[in-house]
């Protein structure tokens, strides 16, 4: 702030800030020196502005990215799949461009590309991520770009969602193969799903102070919502957590990594390689229906909030109405 004196029988304006030069002034009237000191640090406000504003844009994508991973993704329920997708970001030759330069004339080649390579919801996975980026530069950190390059690109539409139902005798070739298996974590881990409809990372992250074997219950800590819930267990779900020694604090000492490659093995053994680990969780919800569980029971378990997002991941089983019907 400006000191403003009296020498000499005027008054001095004299303004000492960091990062700008020291400068003075004289004046007959007390308020002509408050109003220029008040225009000087404006004008030095504006000039420190700039050369902030400047650095922040010609910053890398590639640093932004790594501030996103441990500011805001580390925090996400769905952080080991983010982690995933910034890095293939990182890895990227984008991401050696200045965060100001990524526009979306550079990012429709790299849409392009895509589109060649991955299916659509990855493609809009992978986008969103780096979307949620650019909104948070630019509302968090303050870096001044101007549009999101990412909203202005036509992502592909993954259209209606699938049946994901598992094929008739798929899970029956998958227990076949279990018992060939010298490692049977991922079997467990997939019956386990199957019997809950947890997800996967919710699963690598549950703890045996989560499961009350005396209560029959398995407590989710926060959830991809947020939300905690109390998951029964069936006797399916006991057998699994008795065949694990329970040495360790983790259930399953396993990486998200090592789970997507054992669970590609264990499903092109067995014959069904269109089958993914997420849709154990649709085939579960569907079961539970099946089994005559109300729309809250199932809710309660799934840990949807609505019943519209329940309906996504509920299946019927034709043939059971069909015989239903006659």
């Amino acid at each position: 702030m400006a000191t403003i004196r009296r020498k000499n029988g005027k008054w001095q304006a004299l303004i000492r800030r960091a990062g700008a030069p020291t400068c003075s002034k004289t004046f007959i009237s007390k308020s002509d020196a408050r109003k220029w000191a008040i225009q000087v640090e404006q004008a030095q406000d504006k000039a420190i502005a700039g050369v902030v504003d400047k650095q922040a844009l010609n910053t890398p994508l590639r640093a932004y990215l790594s501030r996103y991973k441990t500011d805001i993704s580390a925090f996400k329920a769905s952080y080991d799949v983010e982690k995933y997708i910034i890095g293939k970001w990182q890895k990227h030759e984008i991401s050696k461009l200045p965060i100001g330069a990524v526009t979306s004339a550079r990012l429709t080649p790299v849409l392009n590309d895509y589109q060649k390579r991955y299916k659509p919801e990855t493609i809009r996975k992978d986008f969103g991520v780096l979307r949620h980026l650019f909104n948070i530069a630019k509302t968090q950190w303050h870096v001044p770009i101007e549009v999101n390059p990412v909203e202005q690109l036509r992502l592909p539409s993954i259209g209606r969602p699938a049946v994901r139902r598992l094929p008739r005798g798929a899970w029956d070739a998958i227990e076949a193969i279990y018992s060939e298996e010298t490692k049977p974590e991922i079997f467990l881990l997939a019956k386990l799903a199957l019997e809950t409809a947890m997800r996967r990372s919710e699963l690598l992250r549950l703890e045996w102070e989560d499961v009350d074997r005396q209560r029959r219950l398995i407590t989710v800590r926060e959830g991809k919502n947020g939300y905690s819930r109390y998951i029964p267990m069936s006797q399916a779900s006991l057998f699994v957590f008795e065949q694990i020694d329970g040495q360790e604090a983790l259930v399953f000492g396993l990486s998200p990594s090592g789970v997507a490659n054992a669970w590609i093995r264990l499903r092109d053994r067995a014959g069904y390689p269109d089958i993914r680990f997420h849709d154990l969780r649709h085939e579960a919800i569907s079961r539970f229906f099946e089994k005559g569980l109300s729309v809250p029971e199932v809710a309660s378990i799934s840990g949807h909030r609505t019943p519209s997002q329940l309906f996504r991941y509920a299946h019927a089983d034709l043939n059971s109405i069909v015989k239903k019907l006659w």
